[in-house]
C-alpha cells in the first residue's frame, strides 16, 4: 500500500527534528505529531491488516512531509500545528486519519488518506474546523467514491463522461445504479454540482455535467486524485457508457 514511500519516510522519521529544522519550526512539530501519533496507535491492540494500513498510511503521509520540504514548501506554523496544548490539533486530525485507515476495508483509499494527512501541513488557509470536516469526509468516502472526483474533473479538463442518465426511470443494471448512487451521495455532500441543474434523486444524476465544487476541490488536491490510475476508472466508463 505505501510503495516507494516507506525508505523516504523511514529515514525522515528515524531522523526526526534534524531532518525537519532545515524547514523552520513547522518542520519539527510536523515530525514530532507524526511520530507521537504513531507511537501512540502502534501500542494499540490492532489486527494485522490494520497494521498495514495504519502504517502505510503514516509513511505516505511523513513521505509527502519529506517532499514538500525538499521542493522548498513552508510547513504553516499556526495554531493548528501548536495551540499552546500537549494535544495539538495536528495530532488529532492526525489520529483521525490514521483511524480511517484503519477501517478502510476498500484498501486503495489509503495511499490517498495518507497525503492528505501530509498535505495539509502545508495549507494555513485551512483551519482546524476546516480540517476537522476533511477527516470525517476521509472516513465515510469509498474508493468508487474518490474515482468519481477524478472523472468529474475531466469532464471540465479531460476526456468528459458521455452517458450515465437513468432513461424510462430505468438503470442499465446493479452496476449503473450503484455507481448513479455514489454519484448522488457526493452531490448531497455538497462535493460536486450539476451546473444550474436540481438534482432530487439519483433519477436526476446527470454525469456528463457533474463538476467539483467545495470540499471535492480540497479533497481533489490535498489527496492528490489525478493519480488514480486510469484503469480503475475503466469499469466506471463503461458502466456509465
Amino acid at each position: 500500500m505505501a510503495g516507494g514511500a516507506v525508505g523516504g519516510a523511514l529515514g525522515f522519521l528515524c531522523a526526526g527534528p534534524i531532518v525537519a529544522a532545515a524547514a523552520g519550526a513547522g518542520g519539527v512539530l510536523i515530525t514530532k505529531a507524526l511520530v507521537a501519533v504513531g507511537d501512540e496507535i502502534s501500542d494499540r491492540i490492532l489486527a494485522p491488516r490494520e497494521k498495514a494500513r495504519i502504517g502505510a498510511t503514516l509513511a505516505i503521509s511523513a513521505d509527502t512531509v519529506r517532499k514538500r520540504i525538499e521542493n522548498g514548501d513552508p510547513p504553516r506554523q499556526d495554531e493548528f500545528v501548536d495551540d499552546g496544548s500537549d494535544h495539538p490539533p495536528i495530532e488529532e486530525i492526525t489520529e483521525g486519519l490514521l483511524l480511517a485507515a484503519q477501517r478502510a476495508y476498500d484498501e486503495k483509499r489509503v495511499p490517498y488518506i495518507g497525503r492528505l494527512s501530509g498535505n495539509l501541513n502545508f495549507r494555513p488557509d485551512l483551519n482546524t474546523a476546516a480540517a476537522s470536516w476533511l477527516t470525517r469526509l476521509a472516513q465515510d468516502i469509498s474508493y468508487t467514491q474518490l474515482c468519481m472526483l477524478r472523472l468529474e474533473l475531466e469532464n471540465v479538463q479531460g476526456e468528459p463522461l458521455r452517458g450515465g442518465r437513468i432513461e424510462n426511470k430505468r438503470t442499465k443494471g446493479p452496476a449503473h445504479a450503484a455507481y448513479l448512487a455514489e454519484i448522488f451521495n457526493l452531490y448531497q455532500r455538497s462535493l460536486i454540482n450539476f451546473g444550474d441543474a436540481a438534482v432530487f434523486s439519483v433519477l436526476d444524476t446527470n454525469p456528463p455535467a457533474m463538476a467539483l465544487q467545495g470540499y471535492g476541490v480540497h479533497l481533489y488536491d490535498l489527496m492528490e486524485l489525478g493519480r488514480i490510475p486510469k484503469e480503475d476508472l475503466r469499469p466506471i466508463r463503461e458502466a456509465l457508457s
